[in-house]
């Protein structure tokens, strides 16, 4: 398990919620850039998500480099206002987007979880130009990026990936066809469903007996009348029940 060093802050400063943008280096060489409205917050995400290895929902970058590290060092790059974060976060990650050190999914801030795709050297490759046609195959438009496909259909980055790669025919009954994209099976391409394909979650009590098998965290969630992030929050060690249940990932 990697050491994980967190910055100190003032009394006050670090207990309340404070935006900013964060930075986590590992090993001195790779490193991360985030951003987040509640620092303190997101940062003990990250340690029941390196803990716990909950962390498989990020990026396969992530993923492979944290389990074999030795170090984790965290930073707070930046304090902004909650209002223009997206832009701090973005500055950054335009400025550091061609060091090959550098490990986010995109040059530019999401809320959206998609597909990580680098090449086997890990580089980006260039953005993909979208088009889309009809069910009959006649053009319709274009869009110079899966990101602006995805904003301009009003659907998520990942629904759209799943179209190109294979994974499905139709997006509201409409095709999207992107030139040299990574298809269904490939090794640099990963989708939130794949990652967890299979994985059961198990109810238990105080006393770690088994009460019930769950296939969706929000399943589980109802089954105690709590939330999703609560359970989420145990299953990654942020936090030990919700509901007066413990909840595990079989």
């Amino acid at each position: 398990m990697p050491e994980l060093i967190f910055p100190k802050f003032a009394v006050g400063t670090w207990e309340r919620p404070v935006a900013g943008v964060y930075k986590f280096t590992i090993d001195d060489s790779y490193f991360y850039i985030g951003s987040s409205v509640h620092l303190r917050r997101r940062l003990d995400q990250w340690k029941g998500h390196i803990l716990s290895r909950y962390g498989e929902r990020y990026s396969p970058s992530v993923k492979r480099l944290i389990p074999n590290s030795k170090r984790i060092v965290f930073e707070i790059i930046e304090f902004a206002d909650k209002d223009i974060i997206r832009d701090r976060e973005n500055y950054y990650l335009k400025k550091y987007i061609d060091d090959p050190l550098f490990i986010n999914q995109s040059p530019t801030a999401t809320d959206n979880y998609g597909y990580k795709i680098i090449d086997d050297n890990g580089n980006h490759p260039k953005p993909f130009i979208v088009r889309k046609y009809d069910s009959k195959g006649n053009f319709i438009k274009e869009y110079r990026s899966v990101k602006k496909c995805a904003e301009g259909e009003c659907v998520k980055i990942y629904h759209v990936q799943r179209v190109l790669s294979g994974e499905r025919k139709r997006l509201k009954g409409f095709i999207y066809k992107a030139d040299k994209y990574p298809q269904k099976g490939n090794s640099s391409i990963k989708t939130v469903l794949e990652r967890k394909k299979g994985r059961r979650i198990h109810k238990l009590n105080a006393d770690g007996e088994l009460i019930e098998i769950f296939t969706r965290i929000t399943d589980a969630a109802k089954s105690v009348g709590t939330t999703a992030q609560n359970v989420r929050r145990v299953l990654s060690g942020i936090q030990k029940t919700s509901g007066g249940f413990i909840f595990k990932f079989a």
